[in-house]
């Protein structure tokens, strides 16, 4: 029943149904840093690290906006594909969501979606995206970004190869008045490049900047 209604949620989506149960990275194909070659291609046997945020499905809702419902599931997202995957009864393997801009993905406490968005370096950004804080003319917003650290071979004889590593890392970007994404890290120094007025710097002068709560803590304050 919830597999028929979730087909019926994303009434019309060729990419609802398929299936991720590829064990394969073909780097070129999945976000990988441009100095991997494109003939590079590993299995995920041989790499420590997960290409999933998290890789036990995670209680969550697939949120449409557009109608102002929502559908409970077990969520996970991939980000070597930058993909999110849904737990179904039935299926023996995932099932990929559709990359929809109407819908938004709840993952535990973190609410993905799906864009293509301009920097202020004229850059285009495309893929799901994650909206920490938002208000009417502000959002604080992150993009996973892939890290990946090549295979190593042990020198001498008294050194270990050491296998590739993959995990990742989060860019932060702020957006004003639905305008071009600034990137912004998580410091006073670079908060305060981009909020420069009075109000702003003395509150920055008095607290600490070094975590998402922290930045969202002033963003709070910002917009009262």
């Amino acid at each position: 029943m919830k597999y028929i209604f979730l087909i019926l949620f994303f009434s019309g989506s060729i990419a609802f149904g398929q299936t991720a149960n590829s064990d394969m990275i073909v780097f070129t194909e999945y976000r990988m840093p441009k100095t991997i070659t494109s003939t590079e291609v590993l299995s995920l046997n041989s790499i420590e690290g997960s290409p999933y945020l998290k890789t036990a499905f995670t209680a969550g809702k697939i949120i449409d906006t557009d109608k102002n419902r929502y559908q409970s599931a077990n969520l996970r997202y991939h980000f070597l594909r930058d993909i999110i995957e849904i737990d179904v009864e039935g299926e023996d393997n995932p099932v990929v969501l559709p990359k929809l801009k109407n819908i938004e993905y709840l993952i535990g406490e973190e609410k993905f979606f799906y864009g293509s968005l301009k920097t202020e370096k004229n850059e285009i950004l495309e893929g799901y995206f994650t909206e920490l804080f938002a208000d009417k003319n502000l959002r604080f917003i992150s993009q996973y970004k892939i890290d990946y650290k090549y295979p190593r071979i042990g020198e001498t004889g008294y050194e270990n190869d050491k296998p590739g590593k993959l995990s990742f890392e989060k860019i932060y970007f702020v957006q004003k008045n639905k305008g071009s994404l600034k990137e912004m890290k998580i410091n006073k120094r670079s908060v305060g490049a981009i909020f420069k007025d009075t109000r702003s710097s003395e509150y920055l002068n008095n607290h600490k900047i070094k975590s998402e709560k922290d930045v969202i803590d002033f963003l709070k304050f910002y917009t009262q």
